[in-house]
């Protein structure tokens, strides 16, 4: 079968040239070798999406939320939200048109674990005042600027 949407590989690295940290999803493309019906990953010709992250931010943990609908109840979105946790902030990305942050909070993680709960939230263990630790979600739907947030236990 045909392959919809090709694979990507988001990466985390850090510009010499800018000295800061970003995240990179890159455009790969699916090759198959005619006689050994091989499939090879190879690189395609974009520079793909890039997101500048803070000053000395390191990426603890990233995870796919499942491709869901649009925030309007629409049809699939082409790309999957995909959920980072730093050592400052979890944050909620869409790869749509670019990589952009479409929910954040600033939190400290306790467990660098993040679990997706539907095509748009995610869960985590956090503390906020430095001694206590919540199970808390972040989510884009009914989101203000930063996106919607809570406690879950």
């Amino acid at each position: 079968g045909s392959l919809t949407t090709p694979p990507e590989i988001l990466l985390a690295g850090y510009s010499r040239v800018v000295e800061r940290p970003c995240l990179l999803l890159t455009k790969h493309k699916l090759e198959r070798d005619g006689m050994s019906n091989q499939l090879t990953l190879v690189e395609d010709t974009g520079l793909g999406h890039r997101l500048w992250l803070r000053e000395g931010e390191e990426v603890l943990s990233t995870a796919e939320l499942p491709n869901g609908p649009n925030n309007n109840g629409g049809a699939l979105r082409r790309r999957a939200n995909i959920a980072v946790a730093s050592q400052y902030r979890v944050m909620i990305l869409s790869a749509e048109g670019s990589l952009s942050i479409v929910a954040e909070l600033d939190a400290r993680l306790t467990c660098a674990s993040l679990s997706p709960l539907g095509s748009h939230c995610v869960a985590f263990c956090a503390s906020g005042d430095g001694r206590t630790s919540r199970v808390m979600y972040l989510s884009t739907l009914e989101s203000g600027e930063e996106g919607s947030r809570g406690v879950l236990a």
